[in-house]
């Protein structure tokens, strides 16, 4: 087995993978609708990008399972793509999964969702 360059492969799979991922500075909470069970997961969105999320949950969900991502009128089928213990610390997983329709924005409709939360904390003006 050869031994691979060191940083060099993992520095050019880092800047791919990060790359069109936008890191969210202020965490919102979304749910996670099981398909087959049928019952929610709690979730708390850290980053996205135009086909993948990054997110953190109290629950470990296996790859390769499909869920609903909901936010508020907002929907999207995901697949888990990872799923790690998140800094040590018990019942908390750093997951990511991704949206195997080719053609979802996954920032679009996640921008879409906090502009309409934004409008809907904003006074009305009474003229």
């Amino acid at each position: 087995m050869t031994k691979k360059p060191e940083g060099k492969l993992d520095l050019h799979q880092s800047k791919k993978r990060s790359a069109g991922r936008q890191s969210l500075e202020k965490h919102f909470q979304g749910e996670l609708l099981d398909i087959g069970r049928g019952t929610k997961i709690k979730v708390r969105v850290l980053d996205v990008s135009p086909r993948g999320i990054g997110f953190l949950t109290t629950e470990s969900l296996a790859v390769g399972k499909r869920f609903r991502l909901i936010l508020d009128t907002y929907s999207c089928e995901l697949e888990i793509a990872h799923c790690q213990t998140h800094l040590g610390i018990e019942n908390l997983f750093r997951c990511g999964a991704f949206s195997r329709d080719q053609d979802a924005n996954l920032q679009e409709l996640i921008s879409d969702f906090l502009e309409e939360v934004i409008d809907s904390l904003m006074p009305v003006k009474i003229e």
